[in-house]
């Protein structure tokens, strides 16, 4: 049963991705963020009706609270744009692999924990994975490279065809980063900080499901307030065509969350974990048949994903 909604997690979050994506074609991030947000609030609150909460203590509602000012307050932005400019094909796997590592980090530096070749390994592959993935793709640099500008007549000098082979072999090992990257990178970050807030709440009162639902509970009013005073935010706030799919991917994401907390309680981390992680591998198959039409999706892309989720399995398993 563990393993079943540890798969269902896995599918859940992919498919928030992509239709937020699809959701985003005619409507802006802050309509995205509002509307994901909205769906997500009203998922976690029916969690929550169907099992009250006991037992709770002020701090650990503080605790619950201040992870939705991380995530999803400021990760839902964060990732959402993320999508918007980079694609699910590439932001979904930096999503998943950034949290990971920076867990692993902070167990080091804070706990003293120890870091076996396993986990070595996982975070070279995610580190490459996500290297990989911030650099533009390679017919971007091909079609700006200023040796696609040359004037032809120049090949005649001798050994000049060989040169500028060698400078773009150069410059395409060398592409540059997106700044669109900080997106996905920040919002992982955010998962992080949350996650650690969440499990200090958690240590409290056993409750992830309120956890959740205080979290977007905050995340939304934070929104909601943040448009009502902020007049540029205010402006972006019109409905185009798609914004079904915003509300599905907030539902898609809350009820992903959910299976995953359940999955927990019935399963171990080192079975749930490697499952889960495996949600960009669901994404690159979700975006080639449900948003073809918007994404195209690079062999470098697949190859770097692949890195990435082995490396988040590896650090589930070490």
């Amino acid at each position: 049963m563990a393993e079943l909604l540890a798969g269902l997690a896995a599918v859940g979050f992919a498919a928030a991705l992509v239709a937020i994506k699809r959701g985003l074609v005619d409507n802006t991030v802050v309509v995205g963020v509002l509307l994901s947000l909205s769906a997500s609030w009203v998922v976690t609150l029916l969690a929550t009706l169907t099992s009250l909460p006991t037992g709770l203590t002020v701090a650990a509602v503080v605790l619950f609270a201040l992870s939705g000012l991380t995530a999803p307050g400021i990760s839902r932005h964060a990732s959402t744009a993320g999508l918007d400019r980079l694609g699910p094909p590439t932001a979904a796997p930096i999503l998943a692999g950034v949290p990971p590592v920076l867990s692993m980090i902070g167990g080091v530096v804070l706990l003293s924990e120890s870091v076996g070749w396993l986990q070595v390994a996982g975070v070279a592959l995610i580190t490459l994975g996500v290297v990989r993935l911030s650099q533009a793709p390679d017919e971007e640099e091909v079609a700006h490279s200023p040796e696609r500008q040359h004037d032809p007549s120049e090949h005649h000098l001798p050994g000049a065809a060989s040169l500028e082979t060698t400078s773009l072999r150069v410059r395409t090992w060398t592409r540059r980063i997106r700044p669109a990257v900080a997106w996905p990178l920040l919002a992982g970050a955010c998962y992080s900080a949350s996650d650690l807030l969440v499990k200090a709440g958690t240590n409290r009162v056993a409750e992830p499901v309120f956890a959740g639902f205080v979290a977007t509970s905050v995340a939304l009013a934070l929104w909601i307030g943040m448009v009502v005073v902020v007049r540029p935010m205010r402006a972006e706030v019109r409905l185009g065509r798609g914004a079904g799919f915003l509300l599905l991917s907030g539902a898609f994401a809350a009820l992903a969350v959910v299976a995953l907390f359940h999955a927990i309680e019935r399963g171990e981390v080192s079975v749930v974990g490697p499952i889960v992680a495996t949600s960009p591998l669901a994404v690159l198959l979700f975006s080639r048949v449900f948003i073809r039409d918007l994404e195209h999706i690079h062999t470098a892309t697949v190859v770097a994903a692949v890195a990435v989720v082995a490396g988040a399995v590896m650090l589930s398993l070490g």
